[in-house]
């Protein structure tokens, strides 16, 4: 079971609980799950360079099921407050990850090493995400009706899941809500 949890403190709110189960989903909760009695070594090595962190930013990966951290923090290699950038991406889709890299995009540290046809996830690689030929927020409908006719796909839910990059459970629930 691939599942992190990220304490955070919110200026007015007080401790929130960012809960991230991959490939599934992310949310905020306010319950602490049991923990491990010894954390894992790639939590220790993210409490190490996360400790006092900032989030600066979240945002989604174009149309991809990719989240974005931007996390400010002090450079715990240095004596003086010098504070370094790192990108955070967690992948919801196939089997899930959680990435750390640096301000230039290069893999300080992955959950999982990956390895694709056209993709490679693992330390000193540069991250780059999967790119879909379609994202669903930028075209039109007449955009979405010729490339579903373009499609090779059997179904449209096939379609919606891979070409569109929904995936699966999404593609049928629309599917189901659309008759």
């Amino acid at each position: 079971k691939k599942e992190l949890l990220l304490e955070m403190y919110v200026p007015n709110k007080g401790k929130e609980l960012l809960r991230i189960l991959l490939p599934t989903g992310i949310y905020l909760s306010s319950v602490k799950p049991e923990m491990p009695t010894k954390p894992d070594g790639y939590c220790l090595y993210l409490r190490k360079w996360l400790k006092n962190a900032r989030i600066r930013n979240v945002e989604q990966v174009a149309a991809e099921r990719i989240l974005k951290l931007t996390i400010e923090t002090k450079d715990p290699t240095k004596e003086e407050f010098t504070p370094i950038t790192y990108f955070i991406y967690i992948e919801l889709f196939s089997k899930g990850n959680f990435i750390m890299t640096n301000e230039q995009n290069v893999i300080l540290s992955p959950l999982e090493v990956q390895v694709w046809s056209g993709r490679v996830v693992k330390p000193k690689e540069t991250y780059l995400h999967p790119k879909q030929e379609y994202n669903a927020f930028k075209f039109g409908e007449a955009d979405f009706c010729k490339a579903v006719e373009k499609s090779e796909k059997e179904t449209i839910a096939t379609t919606l899941a891979l070409t569109f990059g929904l995936g699966g459970m999404y593609a049928e629930e629309l599917c189901a809500r659309a008759e």
